[in-house]
């Protein structure tokens, strides 16, 4: 079975070295895209320990998976067994992106499996906790690997807007589509990440406000008049919804239909401005139903 993830002497002394160090003042690095031997390490442990649990050669379905999706003949080389091939890739050879892709797909067998809800509780839990001991500039939130740049924003705006949509059926495609923002972030696709950001906080306003169609400015010009931002009249949240739209106008001039002209900062910017604008509208909206 999957194994309960301890907490060392060595890893809490490391712990609080650090908080040390960032109380003097120090540099201590967050986040770091380079995946160690100790975490290669880990994973292949639980993808290990998982096949005996569920009775499944994971090795061998993981890079039987990776060699479809990647289009290639083998991971590493011709002469390896399947199984040989899987281990010498994640300990050598693949890179963070594709060890990410190797646990998304572990947690995608593990779902699916007969009996397997425990197992993927406790994978879950174990991904998240080996995640950010090795402080990998990835998380788990919602069952889906995203990518992040900052631990405050992350917390603070992607987190809530999952959480918030998840489970709240009218809201679902609002959901689907901010994750579709996020799985472009973590492929590097910016473009693609503005375009979804920009449509998952139309598709929300106009649900609130029962349209079927609409764009972000004349959506939030509506949902203004409608009490959304506070009372019609009222010019203390203005400034601030009209930023709003420059949502937009990246998505219109640097976004996946528009040449693809964006970067990397720009996309986390209108990832995290979607994921606030998201919070506060869908919360705004179930305040204002309960009041009526």
């Amino acid at each position: 079975m999957v194994q309960i993830v301890r907490r060392l002497f060595t890893k809490r002394e490391s712990e609080v070295a650090e908080e040390e160090a960032r109380a003097r003042g120090d540099y201590v690095e967050y986040f770091t895209e380079e995946a160690t031997s100790e975490f290669r390490h880990q994973v292949l442990d639980l993808i290990n320990d998982l096949s005996d649990e569920l009775r499944r050669n994971f090795e061998k379905e993981i890079g039987s998976i990776l060699v479809r999706e990647y289009g290639v003949p083998f991971l590493v080389g011709p002469n390896l067994i399947p199984e040989d091939d899987f281990r010498t890739f994640v300990l050598k050879r693949a890179k963070a992106d594709q060890i990410m892709d190797i646990i998304h797909i572990t947690m995608d067998l593990t779902e699916r499996s007969y009996g397997s809800y425990k197992a993927y509780l406790t994978l879950v839990r174990t991904v998240s906790i080996r995640l950010r001991e090795n402080k990998m500039a990835y998380d788990l939130v919602d069952g889906q690997i995203v990518r992040k740049k900052s631990q405050e924003l992350h917390a603070a705006v992607v987190q809530p807007a999952l959480t918030l949509l998840h489970g709240r059926k009218r809201f679902s495609e609002v959901e689907r589509q901010y994750q579709d923002g996020l799985k472009e972030l973590s492929e590097g696709h910016w473009g693609d990440a503005v375009t979804d950001a920009n449509a998952a906080v139309e598709l929300a306003l106009r649900i609130v406000l029962g349209y079927e169609q609409g764009q972000l400015p004349s959506l939030l010009g509506e949902a203004r008049k409608k009490g959304y931002f506070g009372q019609a009249q009222e010019r203390s949240l203005r400034r601030a919804v009209d930023g709003f739209s420059a949502l937009s106008e990246i998505r219109n001039s640097q976004g996946d239909a528009h040449g693809n002209t964006t970067d990397e900062a720009t996309a986390w910017l209108c990832i995290h401005w979607a994921g606030a604008l998201i919070v506060y509208i869908v919360q705004r909206d179930e305040d204002l139903n309960f009041s009526r």
